[in-house]
Order: structure tokens, then sequence, then C-alpha cells
């Protein structure tokens, strides 16, 4: 069951809401415990995450989490700057590439390099993957 599907199972009237403040003024008239709310916001943090398409040059604490996803994944090899910059446009069409989205050849397509809703679709559910591994314990070989 996809997490939006679940978050929808929990809220039967479940709308537009997209953040935690939201869901809590909802919830608040249903009685609902905090431990409901708290699976339904991480659902919510993790499938929206990426929710809008920068614009160059926009400064952003989520292009930093972007780049930090896109180093470790090997899209990106520089100094992450939280800055939408070349470099990260440049990184963004080669995952584009790599998931699918675009030809490789395709450099004419206004969506080459922007974070469009089916760019920032893969990047969300990438980000749900980069994330298990972050929070991962780490490898201790034997």
């Amino acid at each position: 069951m996809k997490l939006e599907a679940k978050a929808r199972w929990f809220l039967p009237d479940f709308g537009e809401i997209t953040n935690f403040e939201d869901l809590v003024s909802y919830a608040a008239n249903y009685n609902w415990n905090r431990q409901n709310l708290e699976i339904i916001n991480s659902s919510l943090s993790t499938t929206n995450y990426f929710n809008i398409a920068y614009k160059k040059w926009t400064t952003d604490s989520k292009i930093s989490d972007l780049q930090d996803m896109l180093r470790h994944y090997w899209f990106y090899q520089w100094e992450l700057n939280s800055t939408y910059d070349w470099s990260t446009i440049n990184s963004v069409h080669n995952f584009q590439v790599a998931a699918g989205i675009l030809r490789a050849d395709d450099y004419s397509n206004p969506a080459n390099g922007w974070m469009w809703p089916s760019t920032r679709k893969a990047l969300n559910e990438k980000r749900i993957e980069f994330q298990e591994w972050k929070n991962s314990p780490p490898y201790e070989g034997g």
C-alpha cells in the first residue's frame, strides 16, 4: 500500500493536506491520537518532500538535501551549497536520463534539468530509499 494511500485510509476526507500543521488541525476535529498523526506525518514528509520546481540560483535547505541524495547516487560530485546552480541542474538532468524520464540526447526538452512533477515524483521515490540507507546502522563487516 503506497504511503499516500495509507494516509487516505487513516483520513477518509484527506483532501489537499500536505503538511503536518494542516493534518493536526484536521485530526483535532476527529479526536485522533498523536501516534496516528506521526504515522501520517512520516508519509507526508516522504512523498511530498521535493514539492516545487526550483528556479536557477534558488537557495533552500531542501536543495542541499537534493544534492546530498544525488551525490549518494553518483549524479552530483561537488560541494553541497544549497543552491540550484548549473552543477545541480546537470545532476538532475543525469538523474532524469537514468530514471527514463528524458532521453540522453534530448537537450531541447523544457523539462531538461528542471524538477517538473514527473521528476519530483521520481526524486521523492528515491528519497525514501536514501533515507532508509541514511537511517540504517553502519555496516560492521565480518
